[in-house]
């Protein structure tokens, strides 16, 4: 778990901010987070997993505000997520819809709401001669028209291990 000290708090002792729970495989199958001032719960968040590890539903309790959440993936032959559908107690719902390269980074996410497309995110990779991305840029669009640049981000490899060894990611403004 993870904790934080609130110096204000009457007896100073450190409080329980969020408490994680994990299955055999060290998936990440439980959530729950404190408010700080209280140590109530503020939301809480289960996941179940197939036999890949792939995340196949999640579902969200705010107990202050009864509001709940789910999302459902689901998952293609190379275990790519292909789609989310979710819905939420205040009666909206939607699905989101993911495409992937042939090197498996993904280029374009659709959201829908209410059965209308809403959005897309399309996401641009520069890639070395070893064909590992070097620069990444993505982008939201309404009818194919770029309304933003939401993300710029470059990487840098390890000459000796050939990993990733940092990554610069541009603010907004310094976004070209």
């Amino acid at each position: 778990y993870i904790t934080a000290t609130d110096s204000a708090h009457p007896n100073a002792s450190e409080i329980l901010t969020v408490a994680t729970e994990y299955n055999s495989k060290g998936l990440k199958t439980k959530e729950t987070h404190y408010t700080e001032d209280s140590g109530k719960i503020e939301y809480t968040t289960e996941t179940k997993y197939d036999d890949n590890g792939n995340a196949l539903e999640t579902h969200s309790v705010y107990p202050a505000t009864n509001y709940e959440s789910t999302e459902k993936n689901t998952y293609d032959k190379d275990k790519h997520l292909i789609a989310t559908d979710w819905s939420r107690t205040d009666g909206i719902s939607g699905r989101h819809e993911y495409k992937y390269d042939s090197r498996d980074k993904m280029i374009r996410w659709d959201w829908f709401e209410k059965g209308k497309f809403v959005i897309s995110r399309l996401y641009y990779y520069n890639y070395d001669k070893e064909g590992r991305p070097i620069e990444s840029v993505c982008k939201e669009t309404k009818n194919n028209k770029d309304t933003s640049t939401d993300c710029h981000e470059k990487y840098a490899y390890d000459s000796i291990t050939g990993l990733e060894s940092g990554k610069i990611v541009f603010i907004e403004n310094d976004v070209p």
